[in-house]
């Protein structure tokens, strides 16, 4: 072999860093290994570790709601999407549904339920809340049905 060991790129007997991708050993074309989730943004990391302890490592869903939140544009809205997809987990985790396994029926007692203003209970245990007040508004219900404010119904 060279003086330079093909699978791991370094010089003979030389260890590759923790911060140096290494080539995976059997590649014919020079292909790095190195985890998608470390160039994540904050809230699609917190949101995949929060789904992570719920479901496990083995569930598509952590991977695949967090690589949803990752893959939108601004700060803000990746911090308002993980918030809304929380919920709606919440939500379906409550009524005994896997998120990826909502049907119509349950997508809808969701659009209903978003139509009522929940509020913290003072007082209460962490993140208990009630219904109070005025229905949502139509922008914050398709915020938090994925649909935008761009893509409101007409009329």
């Amino acid at each position: 072999m060279s003086a330079t060991d093909a699978p791991t790129g370094c010089s003979e007997g030389a260890v590759p860093s923790a911060t140096e991708p290494v080539r995976a050993p059997r590649a014919t074309v020079s292909t790095l290994h190195r985890d998608p989730r470390d160039l994540w943004p904050e809230h699609a990391r917190k949101l995949y570790d929060h789904l992570v302890g719920i479901y496990g490592e083995d569930d598509v869903l952590p991977m695949l709601a967090a690589s949803w939140i990752a893959n939108r544009r601004s700060d803000n809205t990746r911090r308002a999407y993980a918030r809304g997809f929380k919920v709606f987990e919440e939500f379906a985790r409550e009524h005994g549904t896997h998120p990826m396994a909502v049907k119509f029926a349950l997508a809808d007692a969701f659009r209903m339920w978003l139509e009522q203003t929940w509020v913290r209970v003072k007082g209460g245990r962490p993140g208990e809340m009630t219904r109070a007040g005025k229905p949502y508004s139509d922008a914050s219900r398709a915020n938090a049905l994925g649909e935008g404010p761009d893509r409101l119904p007409d009329g």
